[in-house]
């Protein structure tokens, strides 16, 4: 079950879970989730004071490892503010990205949702701007799809005639995005990364290796 719990105008959200063990434990994972397991014979209100009694160190904890020291769109570094509010947005500054949050436990979901937003737009005119380079390969345009991905920069199906773009590449440069959506449309031609696969890709981006090389050098992901 998911709780809540409050000291001193700080929010935190843990996952509890009661199980056949002899003592309580807590453990923040690197993400910054927080995961309590609790015998089964003790009540919720131990649970929450024993979360109590360990709020400030649990709270630094939660904070570093859900924060990165910095946050990119367009391949530009922003520090990241989190604030509590009585509604979620996010507001862009010149050098900080505001993260108004009602729980602190919301910025991943608030977080992917601004990207979902701000990217869907921006990609599809990146695909029609680029799809004319393919021309000579007669391939037809492909069906678009936007998904948060943490591993991958996009994918392809080439049976389906259909392409996955991470809604994160809002946060590369203009020209590593470029790079991706070649990748992509290359492989609605030659599936597999051979050399008529790369073949393609220079064809028609003949300075993709230094596109892909910035785009591997920056850790671009949140």
């Amino acid at each position: 079950m998911t709780k809540t719990i409050t000291f001193d105008g700080k929010t935190l959200q843990y996952t509890l879970v009661f199980k056949n063990i002899k003592r309580i434990n807590l453990r923040v994972k690197n993400d910054g989730k927080i995961f309590v397991s609790a015998p089964l014979f003790i009540g919720e209100k131990r649970v929450e004071k024993f979360v109590l009694d360990n709020f400030n160190r649990v709270y630094s904890l939660f904070i570093k490892k859900s924060e990165k020291d910095k946050f990119y769109l367009f391949g530009k570094p922003y520090k990241i503010d989190k604030v509590l509010s009585e509604k979620n947005s996010v507001l862009i500054g010149e050098d900080s990205i505001v993260f108004s949050l009602k729980n602190l436990g919301d910025f991943p979901v608030v977080l992917k949702k601004f990207l979902k937003r701000e990217s869907k737009d921006y990609l599809l005119n990146l695909v029609d701007k680029i799809f004319p380079l393919f021309s000579r390969y007669k391939i037809t345009h492909p069906k678009i799809s936007f998904k948060y991905m943490t591993t991958r920069w996009g994918s392809c199906n080439k049976v389906k005639g259909k392409i996955n773009l991470s809604t994160a590449l809002l946060c590369v440069p203009v020209y590593c995005a470029e790079y991706v959506v070649v990748h992509e449309l290359s492989h609605l031609i030659e599936m597999n990364h051979s050399k008529k696969f790369y073949s393609i890709i220079e064809s028609v981006m003949p300075d993709y290796k230094m596109r892909r090389a910035l785009l591997k050098k920056t850790d671009y992901m949140y």
